[in-house]
């Protein structure tokens, strides 16, 4: 008899189980799956690892806090030490904070106050308290002008990490996916054990019979063998599955961390009603359009850091001087001792030819990201589209199986009534017992085989997260 040999093809991976008895349904299975399989545990930190990662290129950005303290001792000669002094030591402290905007301006503002001890003057040691407030500001003329490099390179920080995501959420999709496949194909190797034990059951039922009937003479002893070798053809056939269901349950154990072959008492059936599920965009799909932005970011930021480089600046401090350290501080919030700075920076690689040369690899880095994203799309689209129609086909295949197990019963009980009249013999009863159960098997692996379909499709709408 046709057993179910498609569960030996695993198209994904398999899943968990109950030992303890009970009916497990498909969805407390998945969520089963969901919370004890290592894998999609994984890819779900790595997608909230990436989600939280994702505001790390802001750190550029953000304001800063700085502070620098330093000093020093000057012993070098003098030109004149009598006004230069033969020993100089310095000791400074700076403290503030900055920020960068992602239009290309740059700020400061930060205090510094510092003392200066002169020895070797001929009008006697000196030693001076200096403070100042200060602010800075630039910004960028060329270069990142308005900020185009600085918004680039952030935008393509920020799409990496969401590539990453959905990455993630493809590997959970995916091992979803084969969790479920796995709870299909165990529950349909277990209805498969069904059917080749009632198979069973009628051959021994016959083989009874016909003993009987060759002990009395009524019957030759060659129906009686005949009887008998269907029985352990049958047996010989319910141990293959029986092993069968050792493999399914192992796998089926494994996506809940077990490792174990027990089965639950009951499951979902598999020749059950089937909803076509809904088509969408895989998850690796929308990643591959997200790295393709990502890598136009990087084209656009890195175009921008080869371009010469002009800022405008400026610098604006308040400055005070004393013999004590309090009146220097309080000298520097007055206006009477300010200093302003204003001046443009400006800077140019000397390779042009090399500039041009990588301004054009990364643009051509991006157009090969694009290239790929729509490869990867049309190949999904198509790979949707062939499902879809298998699910279609094997829908319909469904319902002729099943039409066909109608017949395949009626004419095994019709013939089995003429051979109670003694019009037929063992081998046609056998037989069309045999069509009977191939019926029943051939219409499960339909069943079974829609159910992997649809469990394929969900990659495509199941977004996991």
């Amino acid at each position: 008899m046709k057993t179910l040999t498609i569960l030996l093809g695993f198209t994904l991976c398999a899943g968990t189980a109950q030992g303890d008895g009970g009916r497990v349904t498909l969805k407390e299975y998945l969520e089963q799956a969901s919370a004890s399989h290592k894998a999609i545990e994984g890819a779900r930190k790595s997608a909230s690892a990436a989600a939280l990662l994702r505001a790390e290129s802001e750190l550029d950005i953000s304001p800063k806090l700085f502070s620098e303290a330093g000093g020093s001792i000057d012993n070098s000669p003098q030109i004149d030490p009598s006004t230069q002094g033969d020993s100089t030591k310095k000791i400074s402290l700076t403290a503030g904070a900055s920020l960068k905007t992602r239009t290309g301006l740059e700020g400061k503002a930060y205090t510094a106050i510092g003392k200066t001890n002169v020895t070797g003057l001929s009008a006697g040691d000196q030693r001076k308290w200096n403070a100042s407030q200060n602010f800075e500001l630039s910004a960028a003329l060329w270069r990142n002008w308005k900020g185009r490099e600085t918004d680039a390179s952030i935008n393509s920080a920020q799409s990496a990490r969401d590539a990453q995501v959905e990455n993630a959420n493809f590997e959970m999709d995916t091992l979803l996916a084969q969790a479920e496949q796995a709870y299909w194909r165990l529950a349909a190797i277990r209805e498969s054990m069904k059917i080749t034990a009632e198979n069973l059951n009628r051959a021994k039922t016959l083989r009874e019979w016909s003993r009987k009937r060759s002990e009395s003479g009524l019957a030759d002893e060659s129906e009686y063998l005949q009887a008998d070798a269907a029985v352990k053809i049958r047996e010989r056939e319910l141990l293959e599955e029986t092993d069968l269901l050792r493999q399914a349950a192992s796998r089926f154990n494994a996506f809940i961390g077990r490792n174990s072959e027990d089965v639950p008492q009951d499951m979902e059936s598999v020749d059950g009603t089937v909803e076509k599920p809904a088509g969408g965009t895989r998850a690796d799909i929308r990643a591959a359009a997200i790295q393709a932005r990502a890598a136009a970011f990087t084209a656009i930021s890195s175009a921008e850091a080869l371009k010469p480089s002009l800022e405008a600046y400026s610098r604006l401090s308040f400055n005070g001087l004393s013999g004590s350290a309090s009146m220097a501080s309080g000298g520097s919030f007055s206006s009477n001792g300010t200093a302003t700075t204003l001046g443009l920076r400006f800077g140019l690689p000397f390779s042009q030819s090399l500039v041009k040369n990588s301004q054009k690899g990364y643009a051509l880095e991006a157009e090969a990201a694009e290239l790929k994203y729509r490869q990867a799309l049309l190949e999904s689209q198509s790979e949707l589209s062939s499902l879809s129609g298998q699910f279609d086909i094997t829908l319909q295949k469904l319902s002729l199986a099943r039409e066909l197990e109608k017949t395949q019963l009626a004419k095994y009980l019709t013939e089995q009534k003429r051979h109670e009249k003694g019009k037929t013999t063992v081998y046609f009863t056998i037989t069309f017992q045999d069509d009977y159960a191939a019926a029943q098997i051939s219409r499960l692996e339909t069943a079974l085989k829609l159910r992997l379909i649809c469990a394929q499709m969900k990659i495509y709408g199941r977004n996991a997260i």
